[in-house]
């Protein structure tokens, strides 16, 4: 069959072959401009569909216009094809990975499916891409979606060179706030609304797209997967491991759209604002400016709390009404996070607050791509007038929708990771389990993140103290100050190693204690950092541009990490610092684990949890990947499954399932395995001999060693359950 259609623009051309006289393209044999790796244009996939140019490339796929030859329209073809990936040929087409390892492709392929799964759900809103089909063939997977014609609503502002009246912007967005207000209710999270992600149509209707970053909160869990953040669009709670992340997430990233559109300007990130650089609202009218300034609230306590509300409060300040009361939602939603009584209270622990009554689950992921950080451009004077359109489809007939599969997110935090003490004389295992009290009210003083370091354990409360054991017995070597974290004020994340404790402020600033041999509590020099990292010998923090910095022992060359860009977490052990950028490939400083120089078979890990000469990489589908030596058994990890979380001591490594059970294996003569009663747990811990978990109630449990007063935590409970009795 002889195809007369432009491989660029697949519209109708006279013959085959040639320049198309609509857009340009040159559609010859094999066309000029299609990547080598890409599918040859005129391929046709699953019977039915031709592939066009390549439209564009990202961490996980590529994309391509196409046309359905059954219905006779345009359609975009994504194809998944991962970093690291390769094509047998351009005759065989088949996708293998580079490395030979056929699992890893095989699950980063069925996590790239359910994003499309995800998508149908909602294929009858209006304003939201459609996704048409989703199939296997040459060893990957494809996603089918419309074809929109148009431009990104970023490009038509920069062609118009004019910001938008605020009732023009309102009546141009309120479609989609009206449908998002649908998704939302259907439990479902954009996470990366932006004028990017807007594609306006010729007719003037905007259309969002761009689903993969969406969280599907069907199974209850509010937490942040992973890092997904649009530079000037997206909320603090998208900067951490352990941001709530909610329909009031949604609702800064279109104040922050609305804002642009108004004022051309790219709205200040949430640190840059915490260090004083605030929106220019005074070029808002009176009406607008209280709204905007609600929607975009850097903590999400004192956001407006969903899209309806935000739509009520829109449409009063641009026809000057009186908002009508809000009706009752359809289905519950999580109680926001109560206003702190600081004025610069930590602006992520608002987002760390576990809501009452929550589910256990509260974790982590969306099991997809990490999007990396990226600056969107500012609407300016010289705006560039030839901006390129980007196409896409006429209205087609609805197929019948997939089978939607429920999605289960799965969790990251900072990772705590610390070399193994020397090993102490076997004692009888201690276990401290907080008595039963009355559930918290969402204002409750509560636990929101553990840590484990060699001979303590650390609590970060909800208010933004910090609270660690005490030694009480053991080696005098052993107290090393690590515990002096009293005044400390302000923390969002904390990370015990060793003889000592760092935690990170809300201002990005970085505090440690304890021990200081190799220089690893220097960091008081640091800014802009939104994650750390700590072992016991050197201490790492992400920045909020994607960089590093570490200090701290380096004579396995564990701090060279200077050079590093576009990372999006990163993790520790005694010989190495590893980072997963946000195409889901990693880089590592210092030695590999056991000696393997293939470390590919960790790549796409949602976290690595690291021991001596040894790494865990916990997979999108929950199962874990494990490679190095195998000292106590703990390479038995290997064979778990439904795993949200994991971490490791070096001598015993504890996983977190997503029903907050958890499993240990490895060296258990000190009962630092016994944990096979825990539930209701959302985060775990792992020490040099004692594991911790972290409750859904906000209290915590230790089991292991207990000679130094580690597993002492109803000290740590204490101030909690007193609150709640009223004492």
């Amino acid at each position: 069959m002889e195809f007369k259609r432009c491989y660029g623009c697949m519209r109708k051309l006279d013959s085959p072959g040639g320049v198309c006289a609509h857009c340009g393209y040159d559609n010859t044999a094999d066309p000029a401009g299609q990547p080598n790796h890409a599918l040859p244009c005129g391929t046709i996939l699953n019977g039915r569909y031709v592939v066009g140019k390549v439209l564009g490339q990202g961490g996980f796929g590529i994309t391509y216009i196409g046309y359905n030859l059954s219905l006779e329209m345009p359609v975009c073809i994504k194809e998944y094809f991962p970093s690291g990936a390769m094509r047998s040929s351009r005759e065989n087409r088949s996708v293998y990975w580079s490395s030979g390892d056929a699992e890893l492709l095989h699950r980063g392929r069925e996590s790239f499916i359910t994003e499309a799964r995800k998508a149908v759900r909602l294929n009858d809103l209006d304003s939201i891409v459609k996704v048409w089909d989703v199939f296997y063939e040459n060893e990957t997977a494809y996603i089918i979606m419309n074809y929109l014609e148009g431009e990104s609503l970023k490009q038509w502002l920069v062609r118009r060179n004019m910001p938008l009246d605020e009732k023009s912007c309102f009546e141009l967005l309120e479609p989609v706030m009206r449908d998002l207000r649908e998704v939302h209710e259907r439990g479902i999270i954009h996470r990366d609304i932006k004028p990017d992600n807007l594609m306006r149509t010729p007719e003037g209707k905007l259309i969002l797209l761009d689903l993969g970053a969406a969280k599907d909160l069907s199974g209850g869990s509010l937490q942040s997967s992973y890092m997904v953040a649009s530079q000037g669009f997206s909320p603090m709670e998208q900067y951490t491991r352990h941001g709530e992340i909610g329909p009031w997430t949604d609702v800064y990233a279109m104040c922050a759209t609305i804002y642009y559109c108004v004022t051309g300007k790219v709205l200040p990130t949430p640190m840059e604002r915490m260090s004083g650089e605030e929106p220019v609202f005074d070029r808002l009218s009176p009406a607008l400016r209280p709204v905007l300034r609600r929607g975009l609230a850097v903590r999400s306590a004192d956001r407006i709390q969903d899209m309806g509300e935000l739509l009520r409060s829109l449409r009063a300040a641009v026809t000057q009404e009186k908002p009508a009361s809000a009706a009752a939602p359809s289905k519950p939603k999580p109680a926001p996070t109560p206003a702190p009584k600081k004025n610069r209270l930590p602006m992520l622990l608002a987002i760390l607050l576990l809501a009452a009554g929550l589910a256990f689950g509260a974790w982590k992921l969306l099991g997809q791509q990490r999007p990396a950080i990226t600056e969107a451009p500012v609407v300016t004077e010289a705006a560039i007038e030839t901006a390129a359109p980007v196409e896409t489809a006429a209205p087609t007939p609805v197929p019948t929708p997939l089978p939607t599969p429920t999605i289960t997110p799965k969790p990251l935090e900072t990772p705590k990771l610390l070399h193994p003490a020397p090993v102490p004389t076997p004692v009888p295992t201690a276990s401290a389990t907080p008595e039963q009290t009355p559930e918290p009210t969402a204002e409750a003083l509560r636990i929101v993140d553990v840590s484990a370091g060699a001979y303590h354990t650390v609590a970060l409360y909800s208010d933004g103290t910090v609270k660690a054991t005490v030694l009480s017995g053991g080696e005098t070597y052993y107290e090393q100050g690590q515990s002096k974290v009293s005044d400390w004020r302000d923390i969002i994340a904390i990370a015990a190693a060793g003889y000592r404790t760092v935690g990170l402020r809300s201002d990005g600033i970085v505090v440690a204690v304890g021990s200081n041999d190799y220089g690893q509590c220097n960091v008081s020099d640091w800014r802009d950092v939104i994650a750390i990292a700590a072992d016991d010998q050197h201490t790492v923090g992400l920045r909020s541009d994607g960089t590093v910095v570490a200090v701290g022992s380096n004579d396995r060359g564990q701090c060279n990490v200077s050079g590093w860009r576009d990372i999006t977490a990163v993790f520790v052990d005694s010989e190495c610092t590893v980072g997963i950028r946000s195409d889901g490939s990693i880089v590592l400083a210092g030695t590999v684990w056991g000696g393997q120089d293939d470390i590919s078979v960790l790549q796409n890990s949602l976290e690595i949890a690291a021991g001596y000469r040894f790494a865990f990489g916990l997979q999108p589908d929950g199962t874990i990947r494990a490679l190095g030596s195998n000292f106590y058994g703990q390479l038995a990890a290997s064979g778990w499954s439904n795993i949200a979380s994991i971490r490791t001591s070096g001598n015993h490594t504890v996983g977190l399932h997503h029903d907050g059970t958890v499993v240990a294996v490895g060296r258990d003569d000190l009962g630092q395995c016994s944990v096979s009663d825990w539930n209701s747990i959302v985060a775990i811990a792992a020490g040099a001999y004692h594991t911790v978990g972290l409750r859904s109630d906000g209290t915590i449990v230790a089991a292991g060693r207990n000679i130094e007063g580690q597993c002492d935590v109803e000290t740590l409970n204490a101030p909690v359950l007193a609150e709640r009795r009223g004492t």
